[in-house]
C-alpha cells in the first residue's frame, strides 16, 4: 500500500488499487514516539474489526474529541476502572470525531437520535451495529449496561 504522503499519481503509478485508509487524528496517533497500548486498545479501526471477527469478539467504539469535557470524563471512567471493558468480549477502539470519515461512517452506521459527544456503540467484526449507541454524557453504570449481555 502506498504511504499516505505520496501523491495520488504516485500511488496509481505504483499499482495501488485501493485508496489509503484515513489517518487517525488523535493524540496517540500523533505522538512523536510509539505509545504502548494495552492489547485490547487499538487506534486502527480496520485492525480492530478484523481482530474482533477473528477472535469472535465485539468492537466497543468510543468517538470523542480531545477538547470535549464529557469525552475526557468517559475516558477517565475507563482509565480509572469505573467502566470496565472486558477484553475477552470486546476490542476497544477510541476514535477522534474530527476525522470526517470516522464521523460520517459511525453516524450512518448507528444513526443516533442526536450527535452529542462522547458517542459509544457496540458493533461486530463485520462493522454492523449490534446495540443502540449512547451519545452525550452518561454514568459509568449506563456505559456498563451498554456492554451487558442484555440488548
Amino acid at each position: 500500500m502506498c504511504a499516505l504522503s505520496l501523491a495520488a499519481g504516485a500511488c496509481a503509478a505504483a499499482g495501488a488499487e485501493a485508496a489509503p485508509r484515513p489517518v487517525a487524528t488523535n493524540a496517540v496517533a500523533q505522538a512523536a514516539k510509539p505509545v504502548e497500548l494495552p492489547p485490547y486498545l487499538t487506534e486502527d479501526f480496520n485492525v480492530a474489526c478484523e481482530k474482533a471477527k477473528k477472535e469472535v469478539r465485539l468492537v466497543f467504539v468510543s468517538i470523542g474529541r480531545e477538547i470535549c469535557g464529557r469525552c475526557q470524563k468517559f475516558y477517565g471512567f475507563v482509565k480509572d476502572g469505573k467502566v470496565k471493558i472486558d477484553e475477552k468480549k470486546y476490542v476497544f477502539i477510541r476514535l477522534d470525531i474530527d476525522n470526517y470519515e470516522h464521523r460520517e461512517y459511525f453516524y450512518s452506521t448507528f444513526d443516533p437520535p442526536d450527535r452529542k459527544l462522547p458517542f459509544v456503540g457496540v458493533m461486530d467484526g463485520d462493522r454492523t451495529a449490534v446495540k443502540e449507541a449512547l451519545s452525550g454524557g452518561h454514568t459509568p453504570e449506563e456505559y456498563q449496561k451498554l456492554m451487558s449481555d442484555d440488548k
